[in-house]
């Protein structure tokens, strides 16, 4: 993949002074659940099961995510027969025993950017917005963010989500569809935290910590034979199963694995607590 200091742009209507990923691009098809380009281009044909481009024809499966923009600018599921010939799109996806099997479909020209968090802001619309190295401007409101370490093209619905941790100083990769010289990321992933190390825990709850009116504020778990102290923010999110018991599902002996950001002094301040389904009595 071409790149300026890790951006990719991909797509054959992008008219920009920036790392341009060719209509001729071939990537060879990963089998990592990695986020390489398997092919962008103009389509030639499409069904409900397949997409064909650059001559190769891509299975659709009940787990490929197909995405676009409506004329709000608003990010949709996009039904594969209603696509177009010739317009743009940009496939991520594997090969399953010798099958193209696409996992990711944007549906217009798709960008990639890697690269940091140098302001937070909000535009003339009220939306969201990330500044990446200082240069490109990302609409962040409607984005879906996925765990550290989890590959954005193969995420799906259902299985842990990260919830946005992003802040100034954050390294992030964000992938999106650029439309009308604006782009909107649809997936992302905060590589690492500005303000502090990340970290993740995994193990069971010791004892909670709570406020003077009750409520939770954090707990002590037991991880690889030590003992971290875990404390819970505003953008706190819990996931797995119990989840929607909320706080009250982190009880004394609970199986947890947390994501967050190591603190000063020394607790870990959790982005995303995701419930497992044992317990220890």
């Amino acid at each position: 993949m071409l790149s300026l200091k890790k951006t990719c742009l991909i797509g054959a209507g992008l008219a920009l002074a920036l790392a341009f990923c060719t209509t001729g691009l071939r990537a060879n098809m990963p089998t990592d659940g990695s986020d390489d380009v398997v092919f962008a281009g103009p389509l030639t044909a499409s069904t409900s099961t397949s997409l064909t481009l650059q001559g190769v024809t891509l299975s659709i499966t009940a787990d490929t995510v197909i995405k676009g923009l409506d004329s709000t600018g608003s990010i949709v599921d996009v039904d594969p027969s209603t696509l177009v010939a010739a317009s743009p799109v940009t496939v991520y996806g594997h090969d399953d025993n010798g099958v193209p099997v696409a996992d990711l479909v944007f549906a217009g020209d798709a960008f990639r950017f890697s690269g940091t968090v140098t302001a937070l802001q909000v535009n003339a619309s009220g939306g969201s917005e990330a500044v990446i190295d200082g240069i490109y401007t990302v609409e962040v409101g409607q984005t879906i963010f996925v765990s550290p370490g989890d590959s954005v093209v193969r995420h799906r619905a259902g299985q842990d989500q990260g919830g946005s941790t992003m802040q100034v100083g954050s390294d992030v990769v964000l992938l999106g569809i650029a439309q009308d010289g604006v782009f909107t990321a649809v997936y992302g992933r905060v590589e690492s935290a500005g303000g502090g190390t990340e970290a993740m825990e995994n193990g069971f709850i010791l004892t909670p910590s709570f406020d003077a009116l009750g409520n939770l504020t954090g707990f002590t778990m037991s991880s690889r034979g030590s003992v971290s102290t875990i404390a819970l923010g505003n953008s706190t999110q819990i996931t797995g199963s119990g989840s929607s018991a909320g706080t009250a599902a982190l009880t004394a002996g609970r199986h947890v694995k947390v994501w967050g950001t190591t603190q000063a002094d020394g607790s870990v301040l959790a982005s995303q607590i995701i419930l497992k389904g044992g317990m220890r009595h």
